[in-house]
């Protein structure tokens, strides 16, 4: 008995078609424009509390967190107030009468890009409320940030 070894040699070529026939480009810009931009949020009322009269010394009021200003970093901003309802930073009581006062604060800054405490102080001073009648007094201020 021959045995034969028969050997089959199958070459085969697979033709892969190329994923691409070429190559092209297309140039697509990407943009963004921060504007200006500010925020101003009240926080807190500004209290004189209870001013007893005959001590001789001044009322104040101060908070350093009345309000919150959040600012585009470098927007330059400032602040205004309307002088309360009168327009002349007088406290108002029931009875009519008045008590005058007088209000300082940070009127400009630039932005930081975090929220800023903005604080305001108050005074009255003794002879203005020496002789006011007992009871409840109020104003509202309007504070306006420009930028």
């Amino acid at each position: 008995m021959r045995v034969g070894l028969v050997s089959t040699f199958w070459v085969c070529c697979a033709f892969i078609a190329p994923s691409t026939y070429g190559a092209v480009n297309a140039v697509i810009g990407v943009t963004a424009t921060v504007v200006n931009g500010c925020e101003f949020r009240a926080t807190n009322d500004l209290s004189f509390g209870v001013i007893q009269q005959g001590l001789g010394v001044s009322a104040i009021a101060s908070d350093p967190v009345v309000a919150t200003i959040h600012c585009n970093y470098g927007t330059h901003y400032t602040i205004s107030d309307n002088g309360g309802v009168s327009g002349e930073y007088f406290l108002s009581g029931a009875n009519g009468q008045k008590i005058p006062y007088s209000i300082t604060y940070n009127s400009s800054g630039s932005g930081t890009g975090k929220d800023t405490n903005f604080g305001v102080s108050a005074t009255i001073v003794p002879a203005d409320y020496d002789n006011a009648e007992p009871g409840s007094y109020s104003d509202t201020l309007i504070f306006t940030l420009e930028y």
